[in-house]
């Protein structure tokens, strides 16, 4: 993991000096430019790019294996604690919008229009 960090490192001063060079192109170090705003934001679209590897890290199985951490959450009195999921609610019934009287209905009058065999 330590190398993810190096390599975080390596990729947040590689942007930084991205924006750093459009800066410095600049006629008295202006950073409400265009070209800086341009700079920024590719600097952005990169880092999101470079930082592919630290996908891994939302993966729920390797997840775990990568950081040996458990979930937890705190309770009322602000203490850590295992987490506990909420409790399920119990899904209201809708009604159905079509019947399947209106289903066969309708299928027999595309079958009238249509030249379907069967």
């Amino acid at each position: 993991i330590i190398y993810f960090l190096w390599y975080d490192l390596v990729a947040f001063l590689l942007c930084l000096g991205i924006v750093a060079f459009a800066v410095s192109t600049r006629p008295k170090y202006k950073f409400d430019d265009w070209p800086v705003h341009h700079a920024v934001f590719a600097a952005q679209v990169l880092y999101g790019i470079i930082s592919m590897p630290f996908f891994l890290f939302t993966l729920p199985v390797l997840q775990r294996m990568l950081t040996h951490a458990m979930p937890t959450a705190y309770n009322r009195k602000g203490v850590c604690c295992r987490r506990v999921p909420p409790p399920r609610l119990a899904r209201p019934q809708v009604e159905e919008v079509v019947t399947d009287g209106d289903v066969a209905d309708l299928y027999a009058r595309i079958k009238g229009v249509l030249p379907i065999p069967g």
